[in-house]
């Protein structure tokens, strides 16, 4: 391993002086701004920002699936496994948007489609070496076919070998997308279509906890797992668009506004469908009821899969006051189907929505509310309201709040699948949740968000649903802060401190911190930008989830505490114009300075110590 890692650093040294000698001019050091051409996304909830064609460290500090930098989350195992999040987030922990939740972060989501502007092609490779035989490799390319109409496509494959017996991960992910504005201004269109698929072996976990509590085993392929049979399997297709068009506007004919919108009256219809299914399998042996309570078993195998289907179809109409005022309200026909082998459950609902939208100067102010009148979810609501205010550059203040009313028999939780079907009745659960936020100059980002509910579904020890009768209350505290300590030098951390009053049930650390230290500096006549770093995590103990592989869900699973652990991460990169290399060493110090015992969830172990080297590289013609 020692030679292996000498020589491969040998030889990216060589290539990078044999590239930084020639005669290349750097970018390293460059800035949106002053490129030849502009690059511009956003998102189906938020406007255009600029790409980062400065290559900052965010842009390929992040190794997991979905790119994030964070290290306050506990993947079970290598990249693709199940990821459990430290920060409470109420669509993950809660389950409050159909999918299976511990592959939440494995997914490219709703909100995460990208809509681009470009003023010239732009295309990015980027491979992720994993462990063993594990890689991730992503390529996207996004060019404006004429100036007001653009198309995106987003591809990635992940190959992920596992640390233990029969842990492999695949993945596959494709998006395209697109958005269109007619000459005059009327007419406009958004839409993207996705396909996933995912591949996993399941083990079940290790048989016995105690494996490393003393530091004695590193022989991985030999520890002993539940089984080595077990495989599921998830695909999911998305599909959505939103199309409007203006029947009347009013412009201006002012000099320097002229054409600048003053009035409008418009139609809109948008469509989402949504489909996903599940699928379990292996060979029956008499054990797997120690790990699968609950469960109906042939005799020869273990086998269940479920499928969800989700369609929304709404028309709407919209009044514009100027650019900085709009009121929609609509209605539409949203029908969901829970199906198995033995089972189908059509939901039909109908759904009203009002939607108000006000911005003047640094002040954006949004609101909305949602009621569904006939159904089998009648009286399902949701209101809210988000407020923010940018004083300058450096002083930005928002707030929201949340009231809703949800349908127990809408989430993933109450599937019905060849092994079950689950037919309790649940009351509604009432979601309720208010925050605020502010940018300091000097001090970094504040964040206090408050969430109280009531009557939330869990899974217990034996995956059967229970409804909690009373409320739980979550109060989380934030800080965030990114300073540069000298020209070459810069620190940045997150600290967050979460109170919950149910702590058996909503199970997460008290106190975390995630902290970063960098220096970015230049060689061969600044052709050479160079990032050289390291970071560290830290959570306090708390009760363990379980994990099962049958329902591809998080569990309450009986006393198991992890936590009081630090993590540390060391990494280096390599930029040359457009192209990055990128080395990192994860879980540094375990085995050495740290137990190899950490836990992501009951039985199930995080990656070992493990170096992956990676390439991006982005060509913008």
């Amino acid at each position: 391993m020692r030679n292996w890692l000498e020589n491969a650093l040998s030889g990216i040294a060589l290539f990078l002086f044999a590239i930084a000698s020639s005669n290349t001019t750097a970018q390293f050091a460059g800035s949106p701004s002053t490129l030849p051409v502009s690059f511009q996304y956003k998102t189906l909830a938020n406007g255009y920002k600029a790409v980062d064609t400065a290559f900052t460290p965010e842009l390929y500090g992040g190794y997991s699936f979905d790119e994030s930098r964070t290290r306050l989350r506990l993947e079970l195992g290598n990249l693709g496994a199940p990821i459990y999040d430290l920060l409470y987030n109420p669509v993950y922990h809660n389950y409050l948007e159909w999918g299976n939740a511990p592959f939440y972060h494995q997914r490219y989501r709703h909100e995460q489609v990208r809509f681009y502007k470009a003023n010239a092609p732009l295309t990015e490779a980027r491979y992720t070496q994993g462990y063993n035989r594990g890689q991730l490799f992503r390529i996207f390319h996004t060019q404006n076919i004429h100036r007001r109409w653009n198309y995106h496509l987003h591809w990635q494959r992940l190959n992920s070998e596992g640390f233990y017996p029969h842990m492999n991960t695949e993945r596959s992910n494709f998006t395209l997308s697109t958005d269109y504005l007619s000459t005059n201004g009327r007419y406009t269109f958004q839409g993207y279509y996705t396909w996933q698929r995912q591949l996993s072996n399941e083990n079940g976990g290790l048989r016995f906890d105690t494996v490393f509590t003393k530091n004695t085993r590193r022989d991985r392929p030999l520890v002993p797992v539940k089984f080595r049979d077990g495989k599921s399997t998830s695909a999911v297709q998305t599909a959505y668009f939103q199309h409007t068009y203006d029947l009347l506007q009013i412009k201006s004919t002012d000099g320097e506004e002229k054409d600048k919108k003053l009035f409008s009256i418009g139609i809109g219809h948008r469509f989402r469908y949504e489909r996903e299914r599940y699928e379990y399998f292996k060979n029956h042996r008499d054990e797997d009821t120690m790990y699968f309570k609950q469960f109906n078993y042939s005799t020869e195998q273990t086998q269940d899969s479920t499928t969800f289907e989700y369609l929304r179809n709404e028309a709407f109409a919209s009044v514009g006051l100027g650019e900085q005022v709009e009121l929609r309200g609509g209605v539409g026909f949203q029908h969901s189907l829970h199906s198995s082998r033995y089972h189908k459950h059509y939901f039909p609902q109908w759904r009203t929505f009002g939607e108000f939208e006000w911005r003047r100067k640094r002040m954006h102010v949004q609101a909305g509310i949602s009621y569904l009148p006939a159904g089998e979810a009648t009286g399902a609501s949701a209101l809210y309201g988000r407020f923010q205010y940018v004083l300058n550059n450096n002083l930005r203040l928002s707030a929201w709040i949340q009231n809703s009313m949800e349908a127990p028999h809408a989430f993933y939780r109450l599937h019905l699948s060849n092994l079950t079907g689950w037919n309790t009745s649940f009351k509604y659960i009432r979601y309720r949740e208010a925050g605020g936020e502010i940018d300091l100059p000097y001090m970094g980002t504040l964040t206090l968000r408050s969430w109280l509910n009531e009557g939330l579904i869990f899974l217990d020890s034996t995956l059967k649903p229970f409804q909690h009768d009373g409320q739980v209350s979550i109060l989380q505290a934030k800080w965030t802060f990114e300073q540069p300590l000298a020209k070459w030098l810069t620190y940045r951390h997150t600290a967050a401190m979460q109170q919950v009053s149910r702590r058996e049930l909503i199970r997460l650390p008290e106190w975390m911190a995630d902290a970063e230290v960098y220096s970015r500096f230049y060689l061969f006549q600044r052709n050479l930008g160079v990032i050289v770093g390291a970071g560290a995590a830290w959570f306090s103990q708390f009760d363990a989830m379980g994990y099962s592989p049958v329902l591809g869900s998080f569990y309450l699973a009986e006393q198991k505490e992890i936590g009081n652990t630090l993590l540390v991460d060391a990494f280096i990169h390599f930029q040359i114009k457009s192209a990055v290399i990128t080395l990192r060493y994860e879980n540094a110090t375990a085995g050495w300075l740290t137990p190899y015992n950490y836990f992501g969830a009951k039985n199930y172990p995080m990656a070992d110590p493990v170096l992956r080297v990676g390439l991006l590289w982005r060509f913008f013609n």
